[in-house]
């Protein structure tokens, strides 16, 4: 049960994550 939420939950945040942290690079940089 913590498995199938966790997976979930993990790529949510990674996704999220990266996609602002790819325009914040890319903006300054």
């Amino acid at each position: 049960m913590m498995v199938a939420p966790a997976i979930i939950e993990r790529p949510l945040e990674s996704e999220s994550d990266s996609l602002p942290d790819l325009q914040v690079r890319s903006l300054p940089g």
